[in-house]
């Protein structure tokens, strides 16, 4: 019988890319996931699915577009 996947073990990987890209980004960048919704948010089930936002801020509009592509890659 296949497994099914934990999403929230995939977020979990994306909060630690978003703290990385924000790091890389000193003195000015913000970057944080502000809201974490998982489905079904349940004990002791693995979550199908889970919706996330991200926020990235900075001064420089170029070190923001290249903090949303670094993101994306």
């Amino acid at each position: 019988m296949p497994r099914r996947k934990d999403a929230l073990v995939g977020v979990a990987r994306m909060v630690g890319a978003v703290n990385r890209i924000g790091k890389a980004n000193p003195p000015y960048a913000c970057a944080t996931v502000g809201m974490v919704q998982v489905s079904p948010n349940s004990r002791n089930v693995i979550p199908g699915k889970v919706f996330f936002t991200i926020d990235f801020r900075h001064p420089d509009p170029y070190v923001l577009s290249r903090m949303g592509t670094d993101m994306k890659a």
